[in-house]
């Protein structure tokens, strides 16, 4: 029986291709994205991507997308070695495999429950008023700026208990940098370089927070607490919380931000959810109770969500060698 052949790859079209590609890289995924496409267009659900510092076989169809992400997790592995998001986070639980994955994720899993979360989050609505009050009607106001501000400050009220306050103005650029640094760019090409300087004043921040915390008499019921208690070692109790704070704010700063940009292309179904919001609230706070009656909101952020995914490009390692849609895919090959 002849062995599957490799999927195909971008050579088989030439500069048709090559030069979008180039052109893309310094832009993110938001100029590799149209790239992506035509070489689906081209060559398929399955394709190789290559490029002289990033090599991977692109998965674009939904069998075989299914087949990755609910395949063995020792077969389809997380932690790409020498990526700038593992250089970053270490032993994050986002960048770890087998048990001591497993074990770091129960460690994190109670603080995101929906329970923990509205509880939690019964307060979040003074604190977006407090950041919101400077807004002046008539002003023009970058939302992407101002989502992160709320994002940021709401993610450490939740998870650690703590209000940044002066403290955030400190953060803001290394949060950016680390931000930047892990996204798709330069690096796909001439491989990834040290993290950038920010990091180390957010590892120093975060530092402090636990060694605070373990030193608390009483202590708050929250994730900064259950990591406390649960890993001894400051370093890699930072990894976790640098993991969460980088991933969590901003994929929650991307899904707000589209949201308002929709909604502000589309008066129509902003008004209907004014509307919806004046009727079902009136002038009671949102509170767990209330909320779940906002159906047209939760159906724009979904559709937010649809559109805008804020990670529309997940990573795995090949463990071992590997069978998708016919194609052979070799042990250590990185699936995107």
């Amino acid at each position: 029986m002849t062995a599957p052949e490799a999927p195909p790859g971008p050579e088989r079209l030439g500069l048709r291709v090559l030069r979008p590609l180039l052109r893309a890289l310094p832009h993110g995924f938001g100029g590799l994205l149209p790239v992506l496409e035509l070489l689906r267009q081209e060559l398929g659900e399955v394709f190789r991507l290559d490029l002289p510092g990033f090599r991977a076989v692109v998965v674009a169809g939904p069998e075989a997308i299914r087949q990755v992400l609910t395949g063995p997790p020792d077969v389809y592995r997380w932690r790409p070695e020498a990526d700038p998001v593992a250089r970053l986070m270490g032993r994050g639980v986002l960048v770890t495999d087998g048990a001591e994955h497993e074990r770091l994720r129960r460690i994190l899993e109670p603080a995101n429950r929906r329970s923990y979360l509205e509880d939690r989050c019964r307060e979040l609505w003074r604190l977006v008023d407090r950041l919101a009050d400077g807004w002046q009607s008539g002003c023009c106001r970058d939302m992407l700026v101002e989502m992160r501000r709320i994002t940021l400050t709401a993610f450490e009220h939740v998870y650690f208990s703590h209000d940044p306050g002066p403290e955030l103005a400190e953060l803001w650029e290394p949060v950016l940098s680390a931000v930047s640094y892990i996204g798709p760019g330069p690096w796909l090409v001439l491989g990834a370089a040290e993290p950038p300087p920010g990091a180390a004043h957010l590892r120093s921040y975060l530092t402090a927070l636990i060694r605070r915390r373990r030193q608390a008499s009483d202590p708050p019921d929250d994730l900064l607490t259950q990591v406390v208690r649960a890993v001894p070692d400051d370093g890699l109790a930072a990894d976790q919380l640098l993991t969460m704070l980088i991933a969590g704010h901003d994929t929650c700063t991307a899904a707000l931000s589209w949201t308002l940009y929709l909604l502000g292309l589309h008066p129509r179904w902003l008004n209907l959810v004014k509307a919806e919001v004046r009727e079902t609230l009136g002038r009671e706070p949102p509170e767990p109770g209330n909320i779940d009656g906002l159906v047209w909101l939760d159906r724009v952020v979904r559709e937010a969500l649809r559109l805008y995914p804020p990670i529309h490009v997940g990573m795995r390692l090949a463990g071992s060698t590997v069978t998708l849609q016919g194609y052979r895919i070799p042990a250590g090959t990185r699936i995107m």
